[in-house]
């Protein structure tokens, strides 16, 4: 019995049908509020396309956001059964099912009832190595993933809505099965009424409407584009054409970008990688600028001259 009430500390529960089967033991009872079934698995939802295993995360602890560091989710634990492939698990929200329908090695399992969902993450990989000697010192011995640590999490994954939420450590424990056998782990018990939009630019955006030329990998068909908006890291384009449509970027693909900021300036040609779909646009990060009709590594200076001359454009 104190097992069992030692993990009631830390589950989310909605109403709904019993699951007709429970093949493992149910990590714990945090109930979060009161939301309707149909509400929590639209979070569940959000949460499992944004937050997706293999992707990484950052976060802080608890009123501590100047010491900021990343992990990666490895897999989730839903009502107590660990999932390591992002195709093994479904959140059905139809008219008259709902429910979430997890692959097991034993079939699949259909749970209209969730009491639980947690975050797996690596347990100790040395992130809090990176922080400065006053913040390691406001942390636990055991690092930022004490057990009953309160972390706010921010998704860092392109092509989807990025979100922030809150978490507790529940609990650390070393795997003994599966494709992870031997990793220490950390579970995060999510909290879903915490669950919001967050901006994940580190850097002011400035808003333009200047015409560029782009060809994917400098040797396809060239076609003109709108420059939207440019940070020091990012830009954001829409082609002009109709007839035209994006091409698609493999992880070796790139865009070559041709852009004139001034009359007295020369062409500016820069390397970007595709990165996320918004709409008609796509957002580009710049990796290169070509100097000399060499690629050169795009650095600072050449964000900021190029973000000045976009701010002074007529």
């Amino acid at each position: 019995m104190a097992m069992v009430k030692g993990w009631l500390d830390g589950m989310i529960s909605f109403g709904g049908k019993k699951a007709k089967k429970t093949p493992v033991k149910v990590s714990g009872a945090r109930v979060e509020g009161s939301f309707p079934a149909r509400q929590q698995l639209k979070l569940i939802a959000r949460l499992v396309k944004s937050v997706k295993i293999g992707s990484r995360i950052r976060y802080h602890l608890e009123y501590e956001d100047s010491t900021v560091l990343e992990s990666l989710v490895i897999g989730y634990q839903v009502n107590g059964i660990q999932v390591y492939r992002h195709n093994d698990i479904r959140v059905l929200i139809g008219e008259d099912q709902i429910g979430v329908v997890i692959n097991t090695p034993d079939g699949p399992e259909e749970f209209s009832r969730i009491e639980s969902f947690d975050l797996i993450v690596p347990g100790a990989v040395g992130e809090e190595r990176k922080l400065d000697y006053d913040s390691r010192a406001s942390m636990s011995r055991r690092g930022p993933f004490a057990p009953h640590a309160r972390l706010s999490v921010m998704s860092y994954c392109y092509n989807t809505e990025h979100l922030k939420f809150e978490a507790e450590v529940l609990r650390n424990l070393k795997l003994s099965q599966g494709v992870h056998s031997g990793l220490q782990v950390a579970l995060l018990s999510v909290s879903l009424g915490t669950i919001d939009n967050h901006e994940p630019r580190k850097f002011s955006r400035v808003e333009t409407r200047l015409c560029v030329t782009a060809s994917k990998n400098g040797t396809e068909t060239v076609m003109t584009a709108e420059l939207q908006d440019f940070s020091e890291e990012t830009i954001r384009l829409v082609l002009e054409s109709e007839n035209d449509s994006w091409p698609k970027f493999g992880k070796k693909d790139f865009l070559l970008v041709g852009l004139k900021t001034a009359v007295d300036k020369p062409l500016v040609k820069l390397r970007c990688q595709c990165v996320s779909e918004r709409g008609d646009g796509r957002v580009f990060k710049m990796t290169h600028i070509m100097k000399h009709g060499k690629p050169e590594l795009f650095e600072m200076l050449d964000a900021l001259e190029l973000k000045i001359d976009l701010m002074n454009l007529e």
